[in-house]
């Protein structure tokens, strides 16, 4: 996690002390040490590698997700099923720091989402609020994505590069009628259609890579993340 956001981090974690459902993590530790969280993998080769402490000077510690050799290859970092139902009182926000060696191209596809997603394999949503990356889309910029069974699909205008830190973040109002996207910090999309709010959505954390051609391996670094949830009204 960049050292200039560790404030941040550390100013939701105590707002989530007075809320219902926190999780976060550094990866600074070793592959077994990730709050909140499991890995999932599926394919040859496919897996979690550490780059290790002080991958650089910002970003201390990180975990790199990769697809492996099968041209279905695919990580996923989960929290528990259903663990977030938005709509039903106050702010959900979502937080995590991504960068990706290698883009996706026309025989080495792959696509890369963060944020709350329910996928039924190989690649189809389910439903899903948060950020998509696929080359072949959208003319590769990241896309903000609200599916409740019908997609809305909104261009946030930023261009994905290799090499590069985004911080995500994603901001699901009280009432789950506004989704709100920044990228390092800029406002750069809202949804207000086709969002999976009220009690018939139950959502999980899912931030995953998954490859769509080719039999090249291919990987992101994710850095920390926090998803904290408010509740109102409600006595502890």
């Amino acid at each position: 996690m960049p050292v200039s956001d560790l404030n941040n981090v550390q100013e939701l974690f105590y707002l989530g002390m007075d809320n219902d459902a926190l999780i976060h993590s550094d990866f600074t530790i070793s592959l077994t040490f990730a709050e909140g969280v499991l890995a999932v993998a599926a394919g040859a080769g496919a897996g979690i590698l550490t780059p290790g402490i002080g991958f650089t000077a910002d970003h201390p510690g990180v975990w790199f997700p990769v697809t492996g050799t099968s041209a279905a290859g695919r990580v996923f970092i989960l929290s528990r099923i259903n663990s977030f139902t938005v709509g039903v009182g106050g702010e959900t926000k979502f937080q995590e720091w991504l960068q990706m060696p290698t883009l996706s191209t026309p025989v080495q596809r792959f696509t890369v989402r963060t944020g709350f997603w329910s996928m039924a394999l190989p690649n189809t949503v389910v439903q899903g609020i948060g950020f998509e990356y696929d080359d072949s889309q959208n003319g590769g910029r990241w896309q903000a994505i609200t599916h409740d069974g019908a997609e809305t699909s909104t261009d946030t205008g930023i261009l994905v590069t290799a090499g590069t830190w985004f911080k995500h973040e994603i901001i699901i109002n009280a009432d789950g009628t506004e989704v709100q996207y920044f990228i390092n910090n800029d406002l750069v999309a809202t949804n207000t259609t086709t969002i999976p709010s009220g009690i018939g959505f139950g959502h999980f954390v899912n931030m995953h890579i998954m490859k769509l051609i080719g039999t090249a391996s291919r990987g992101f670094y994710i850095d920390a993340y926090a998803v904290f949830q408010e509740t109102e009204g409600r006595d502890i």
